[in-house]
């Protein structure tokens, strides 16, 4: 049983990679969008493409663009991919008096 629960607590607790594709509402790669998860920083390629290191079970991901809605992600135990959608911000329409 300690055997179990030691394999189980390795498993889900360890630092894993994750790979992903980042697109728009139409399915075109969104590049230089900005990727945080805790103290870590990158940004997608010119394909939509990004690798994180350092995920962990239950930590958040956050994606970011300027004219886009920001989009939070939660990783789940053993997941090394994750394709991700960003919405375009409406704009908004300033009244003036």
């Amino acid at each position: 049983m300690l055997v179990f629960l030691y394999l189980f607590f390795i498993t889900f607790s360890e630092p894993q990679t994750i790979h992903g594709h980042i697109k728009d509402q139409s399915g075109n790669p969104l590049a230089g969008v900005r990727i945080d998860m805790n103290h870590c920083k990158t940004f997608s390629d010119n394909n939509g493409d990004f690798t994180i290191k350092s995920a962990t079970e239950n930590c958040q991901i956050r994606f970011s663009a300027i004219g886009y809605t920001t989009n939070i992600q939660s990783v789940k135990a053993l997941q090394h991919e994750l394709n991700v959608f960003l919405k375009e911000q409406s704009p908004e329409i300033s009244q003036q008096p």
